[in-house]
């Protein structure tokens, strides 16, 4: 990743570029005709050219596991540990923990309604200011729930409307918040 400009912190200006490799197992494996397993398991190293202290080296992955219920019902169950990119100014990436679990239900061909809870621990990472000055890393948990409705009208078009609420909570002032 590269940054052009520069971030200033505590009279200093840092560098935020890093380097990510990523190596990881994949697997799809339908376990019975009623359920089917995916998985990624890896190592994710993430290094940044200014102050090393920010770096992330270890295990991430997902699992996944689908299973009809009924011949039109399926369960989804997931769960992972994976960093992901943000846009927050006080962290170059966030270090994500958490879980979901769904059903959907497809009454016709055309018509699909899923429904999903989520449980996410967020780490935010890599924030210069906490090497240099010093200070508490940023921890939100966030709590939400979504249901969606599909509509395909014709093959390779597909149309859908959902809602979202969510609950975030956080050891920093001023970033909770509910949607």
């Amino acid at each position: 990743g590269e940054y052009p400009n520069q971030e200033a912190v505590g009279g200093a200006l840092v560098v935020n570029d890093y380097r990510e490799i990523e190596a990881s197992l994949v697997m799809h494996w339908i376990l019975t005709g009623k359920s089917t397993l995916d998985a990624r398991a890896g190592y994710t190293r993430r290094e940044h050219d200014a102050l090393p202290a920010r770096d992330f080296d270890g295990f991430t992955g997902r699992l996944g596991l689908d299973w009809f219920v009924a011949a039109k019902t399926l369960l989804n169950f997931a769960i992972w540990r994976e960093i992901q990119s943000t846009d927050d100014a006080s962290a170059s990436y966030i270090l994500s923990e958490g879980w979901s679990l769904g059903p959907a239900w497809a009454p016709t061909i055309k018509l699909v309604f899923q429904a999903r809870y989520l449980r996410e621990n967020r780490e935010f990472k890599g924030d210069p200011a906490l090497v240099i000055v010093g200070g508490v890393p940023r921890e939100d948990s966030f709590d939400g729930f979504s249901v969606t409705a599909g509509y395909t009208p014709v093959r390779n078009v597909h149309l859908s409307v959902g809602a979202e609420w969510g609950d975030r909570t956080s050891n920093v002032v001023g970033r909770d918040f509910d949607y």
